[in-house]
Parts: C-alpha cells; sequence; structure tokens
C-alpha cells in the first residue's frame, strides 16, 4: 500500500480519484485535512471548533458586518449520518443549557 498526500485548491467531484486512476492507481480513501483556512488537524467525528468573528468576516467578504456579541460560530465535522466533507457553519445562541440538552438527545437518538 503506497500513501500520498496531495494538495489540491479547489477540488471538483472525485477529481483526485480521477487523476489516480489515470496514474494506473486505485484509491481506498481519502481523508480532508483542512477545508478552505481551517485546518482540521485531529478533530473526530461531532467535534466543534470554534470560528472568530473576524476570521468569519474575512472569509464571507463582510469586514463591517456586526455579528450580535454573544453569538459565536462553530466548524462542525462530519457525523455518522452525514459522510460527505462538508462543514457546517451554525449559530450558537446564547442558552447554553438548552443547547447542550438538545445535543444530549440527539446523541442518544443515533
Amino acid at each position: 500500500m503506497l500513501g500520498l498526500q496531495l494538495l489540491s485548491k479547489r477540488g471538483k467531484n472525485r477529481e483526485i480519484r480521477r487523476v489516480m486512476e489515470f496514474l494506473g492507481y486505485s484509491v481506498s480513501r481519502l481523508i480532508r485535512t483542512s477545508y478552505g483556512p481551517f485546518q482540521l488537524g485531529a478533530m473526530k467525528e461531532d467535534d466543534l471548533q470554534e470560528v472568530k468573528q473576524t476570521i468569519l468576516r474575512e472569509q464571507l467578504g463582510q469586514s463591517n458586518t456586526n455579528f450580535p456579541k454573544q453569538a459565536s460560530f462553530e466548524i462542525r465535522g462530519k457525523t455518522k449520518q452525514n459522510k460527505t466533507n462538508t462543514y457546517i457553519f451554525s449559530k450558537k445562541s446564547g442558552n447554553n443549557n438548552a443547547n447542550n440538552r438538545r445535543n444530549k438527545a440527539r446523541r442518544k437518538a443515533r
């Protein structure tokens, strides 16, 4: 088995698999190490990372946008139900106790 690390700035659907197949190699799995400017590192399934408002503004191209002070934004890792490499930005409300109860209920439902 051969391990390669490839850098793709703009990946299209199955682009790496097609290139490797053209070169005579088969691809058993792909692991995303970053998503845009965000390094995923050792993030596991359902891990969350807070994204600072300044970085979020830069990425959205909205330097003058004022987000509410209590709002923070998270990168959510892929879940068991959603095996794609998409990462969701979600707004976290100020009521953390309600969010914690809701998240525990969701985890139990899986």
